[in-house]
């Protein structure tokens, strides 16, 4: 891992210094601005709901999409253990943003979407339950 942060640093260095510094505000186009500013309202929304999940061999993204603990993902993302050991895969552990660990159940698989839905196991953290981002 740390083999990949030194290629990754040098390019972001490399990427700063070739983006002109000198750009304001005022040069963005007001509907780009409108937009960045959607996006922002969006993310706000939903980042409580966006999870790391982990088979034991692997670690992707997926998204919380109901309170009781519906979370969407891609099927390759619960799939690296079945690779790696030749072994079905029915547990995974889900991290949330604040760094609480959860563990869920892989509810089925589509590898030819490349999605996967899993249900939280665990008791959500108050009554409100998992925070979670509105499907639409």
């Amino acid at each position: 891992m740390k083999r990949l942060l030194v290629p990754a640093r040098f390019l972001l260095l490399a990427a700063s210094l070739l983006i002109p510094s000198g750009l304001a505000v005022a040069d963005v186009p007001e509907a780009l601005q409108q937009r960045q500013q959607q996006l922002f309202a969006s993310l706000a929304k939903v980042r409580g709901a966006v999870v790391g999940v982990s088979d034991g061999f692997g670690v992707g993204s997926g998204v919380v999409v109901s309170r009781d603990g519906i979370v969407l993902t891609a099927s390759h993302v619960v799939d690296s253990g079945n690779r790696q050991r030749g072994r079905r895969q029915s547990t995974v552990r889900i991290t949330f943003p604040d760094g609480k660990e959860y563990t869920a159940s892989v509810l089925g698989k589509n590898r030819d979407a490349d999605a996967a839905i899993l249900r939280i196991n665990d008791s959500p953290p108050d009554q409100n339950g998992f925070p979670f981002a509105e499907m639409g």
